[in-house]
């Protein structure tokens, strides 16, 4: 049986009456703007405290109480003590202090305001959860020991955090997750990099490790990822981790990418031709790094592409229309900061018309102002003023 009101929906048993699951969510502002509102944006979202009362309720497995806003008051203890509960999200509903856990699975805590270290509660239910969810909160600790007991998570979220120290090699116990951010707003540091034994972790899909320090090659990165998690692979996010070395062959292999993301590393050398075979990649950005050589001309085969950054590496040579031939989705350009060269025919019309933003900067763009541009929506904005020379386009 179900209960819909104006601002959620109760489940309850259709025999006994018992409440079974509290949806309890508010729309996001942009779920909100969606909508098509005719009433604030306040008159949907839940404020005040929790009545107590809630753990009387034994059966109730489920619990939703997202995107509302309880102005910071400390978050419920006896939410931690409802042990029926097996689905617990206070996504951004805008609690702070610390939750004592039972076995609550899974933890959507994220978008709060918990600070301090890590909750010990966790402890607790190490060899339960299996998703767990403390991203953009305000934890500023280092990661404690027990904490890689969780050998049953597959899904981990610690992003957007202020985590600390190193990461210890015991995140070896994990090979059950499926989804790993622990990127941060500080500088942890795996020591070693990316452990070998990551070769096992056969079920990982999306890695994040952000402004981790791995001091790495990526070569050697890749090398690891290419073993048994490689079919299942879709997201590699490394931004700002202290990488180098070059980009090899082995990048073709990860065929099911859908953003590639390794910006601000040291990473050099040309890229590869095998960019070309990632046929489901949808974003990749390796702005300022030291790339050099051209763009290859498989980057054109790219079909489901919709953002690049290539800006501030050291690229130079011929960009063609042959590079752009088949990236009809593209929304984003941006390879401004390096020494490229755009040689195409007078008459040419990209294959992608609807654009966001492109940034040329420092290019040579040719023959004579790029007519090419009359035929792009351009909703944002357009780079190519800065050091950017028109040239004549060679017969």
């Amino acid at each position: 049986m179900e209960i819909i009101g104006v601002h959620g929906l109760v489940v309850c048993n259709n025999l006994t009456g018992q409440v079974l699951e509290l949806h309890l969510r508010s729309l996001s502002f942009l779920e909100y703007v969606a909508s098509n509102p005719t009433t604030p944006h306040a008159a949907y979202i839940f404020s005040g405290k929790i009545n107590p009362y809630l753990i009387n309720l034994k059966r109730v497995r489920y619990l939703d109480l997202s995107n509302n806003d309880f102005g910071g008051i400390p978050i419920p203890q006896f939410l931690g003590f409802m042990r029926s509960l097996r689905y617990l999200n206070l996504y951004g509903a805008g609690f702070s202090g610390m939750l004592d856990f039972s076995s609550q699975t899974p933890l959507k805590l994220a978008n709060n305001k918990f600070q301090g270290p890590i909750p010990s509660g966790l402890q607790n239910v190490t060899s339960s959860v299996r998703e767990l969810d403390l991203s953009s909160n305000e934890i500023n600790s280092s990661i404690p020991h027990w904490f890689y007991s969780f050998s049953r998570l597959d899904f981990l979220d610690l992003g957007g955090n202020f985590l600390k120290g190193e990461i210890s090699n015991a995140i070896d116990n994990m090979t059950s997750l499926m989804h790993l951010d622990l990127s941060t707003y500080n500088q942890l540091e795996l020591v070693g990099g990316i452990p070998g034994t990551f070769r096992n972790f056969c079920n990982l899909r999306s890695f994040f490790l952000s402004y981790v320090k791995l001091n790495q090659s990526i070569s050697e990165i890749f090398e690891i990822l290419s073993g048994c998690a490689l079919p299942e692979l879709d997201s590699l996010v490394l931004d700002n981790c202290q990488l180098f070395g070059h980009l090899t062959d082995h990048l073709g292999q990860f065929k099911n990418l859908l953003p590639l993301s390794l910006s601000d590393n040291m990473i050099s050398g040309p890229i590869p031709f095998s960019l070309g075979e990632l046929h489901s990649l949808r974003a990749i950005d390796v702005s300022h790094n030291k790339l050099n050589g051209t763009l290859p001309i498989s980057f054109g085969g790219l079909r489901s592409l919709v953002s690049a950054y290539f800006s501030y590496n050291s690229m130079e040579g011929d960009v063609s229309e042959t590079h752009f031939a088949n990236l009809t989705n593209l929304d984003m350009f941006f390879a401004s900061g390096n020494k490229l060269t755009l040689r195409v025919s007078p008459g040419w019309v990209p294959s992608f018309q609807l654009v966001e933003e492109i940034g040329l900067g420092s290019w040579q763009i040719g023959p004579q102002f790029p007519m090419w541009l009359h035929s792009l929506r351009v909703t944002a904005e357009l780079k190519i003023a800065k050091n950017t020379a028109i040239i004549a386009k060679k017969s």
